[in-house]
C-alpha cells in the first residue's frame, strides 16, 4: 500500500531526495508520522526520502501483521449477536484485504458449536447469510 501512496504523493518534477522528503513529511498523516518519529527527528543526511519510505513501509507492515493476528485470535462473540461480531471482523479485515472465504471460516470458528452445526448443512454459504442464519438460531440457545 505504501509503495503506491509514495508514488502518487510525490510530483514527477521532484527528483532530489531532500525535496521529496520535505514534501512527503508536510503531507504525512499524524498516525504515520508517529510510526517513524525517530526518522523524522533525525533523518538520513544523504538519503532522507529513501530512509523514511523504507521505515514507514517496514513499520506499517508490522501493524498489518498485528491486525491480522487480532483478527485471527482476539475477536470473540461474547454478548454480541453473530452479525455484530461479523461486522466488527469485516471492519478489521477490510483494510487487510481478507478474502471472504477466510473471513467466513474465522467467523464460523467463533460461533457456538450448536450454531456451527446448523450452518454446516447450508450449501454455498455467504458471509452475510451466515450471520443472518446465526442470529436467528443463536437467540434460541
Amino acid at each position: 500500500m505504501w509503495e503506491s501512496t509514495f508514488a502518487l504523493a510525490t510530483p514527477e518534477a521532484i527528483t532530489e531526495s531532500v525535496t521529496k522528503y520535505n514534501y512527503i513529511v508536510s503531507h504525512l498523516p499524524p498516525d504515520s508520522a508517529s510510526l517513524i518519529r525517530d526518522v523524522l527527528i533525525k533523518p538520513d543526511a544523504n538519503y532522507p526520502y529513501s530512509q523514511m519510505k523504507k521505515e514507514l513501509i517496514n513499520r506499517s507492515g508490522e501493524s498489518s501483521q498485528h491486525e491480522i493476528r487480532k483478527l485471527l485470535s482476539v475477536e470473540e462473540l461474547g454478548n454480541r449477536k453473530p452479525s455484530e461480531l461479523l461486522s466488527d471482523m469485516k471492519c478489521r479485515g477490510e483494510s487487510l484485504n481478507v478474502a471472504d472465504n477466510l473471513m467466513l471460516e474465522l467467523f464460523l470458528q467463533r460461533l457456538p458449536s450448536s450454531v456451527q452445526t446448523i450452518l454446516a448443512v447450508v450449501s454455498e454459504l455467504a458471509l452475510d447469510k451466515a450471520a443472518e442464519i446465526a442470529d436467528r438460531n443463536f437467540s434460541r440457545f
